[in-house]
């Protein structure tokens, strides 16, 4: 139990331990400073703090539903099944601070990923709203802008029956005239989806490139909801277009339309088409 025997250490945001001595020296900030270390790592870097006390089989564990990613549960989780606590205060953030005494490591894992989906339920209805439309409204009338080529796009889908119907490099081609567009491929390694294309303006991304997964979010609730949303597209097989207005943290809200494609690939993984359509005003 040599982590644990350090006290008091941290689980970042890839799900990796940090002792928080080590956390202090590299990045210069005063020992004194420790309500101040809790309070970025928990809120602001979506870190889960955790301090044990082996000698009592002790933990207490602190996380915030809203910034938490899912390699730190995932760490966190781990943490709480290895080792057979027989006390555990779990202390997490929705809108106010709750905490929860359990006497069994197993259910207290359990219970971090229950509390994370409820406070999730709770937060995404605050930060995100969205409405449906038919996606055929697209091709009525005379679209322009992003619109346009969303509405192209989705009549190539609807030709090929949902069919990867172009290479990938063909597929950027179409997809850039709209800019504020990207591809996502869900892979087993990347069950939540992993981004193959970015358009030139999509400001949703923010620093995303190819290659980057859709987990690594910069606001890791919204990153959920969103592969939450694209699972049911791969269930149903049915496109989306919808009105959303979402809320980021410490960003202004915003309103869009979506489309969300979904493409057979023959003896390959999901993808899907994602364009977002900034309407003029």
């Amino acid at each position: 139990m040599s982590l644990l025997n350090q006290g008091l250490f941290f689980i970042d945001h890839r799900g990796k331990s940090v002792i928080a001595q080590q956390r202090r020296t590299d990045e210069g900030v005063p020992l004194a400073d420790e309500g101040e270390i809790l309070k970025e790592a928990v809120e602001e870097a979506g870190w889960a703090v955790v301090f044990a006390e082996p000698k009592r089989s002790a933990v207490n564990v602190q996380f915030d539903v809203e910034s938490v990613s899912e390699a730190t549960l995932n760490a966190l989780s781990a943490v709480l099944l290895r080792y057979d606590f027989k006390e555990i205060l779990l202390s997490f953030k929705v809108l106010e601070w709750q905490r929860e005494r359990h006497s069994d490591s197993a259910l207290a894992a359990v219970r971090v990923w229950m509390a994370v989906r409820e406070g999730e339920n709770t937060l995404t209805k605050q930060k995100v709203e969205e409405s449906f439309q038919s996606p055929d409204s697209l091709l009525a009338g005379h679209p322009q802008g992003e619109a346009a080529t969303a509405a192209i796009i989705f009549a190539a889908w609807k030709r090929q029956g949902g069919s990867y119907f172009a290479s990938l490099p063909s597929m950027r081609e179409s997809l850039d005239a709209g800019h504020h567009s990207h591809i996502l491929e869900m892979t087993q390694d990347q069950p939540c989806g992993v981004f193959r294309h970015v358009g030139a303006n999509c400001a949703l991304m923010g620093r995303f490139e190819e290659g980057f997964p859709l987990i690594a979010y910069p606001d890791p609730l919204i990153g959920r909801w969103a592969s939450a949303r694209y699972r049911q597209i791969v269930a149903s097989g049915e496109p989306q277009l919808s009105q959303i207005t979402v809320r980021p943290r410490a960003s202004q809200g915003h309103s869009y339309r979506c489309l969300r494609l979904p493409w057979k690939n023959a003896g390959g993984n999901p993808h899907f088409t994602i364009i977002r359509i900034n309407d003029p005003a």
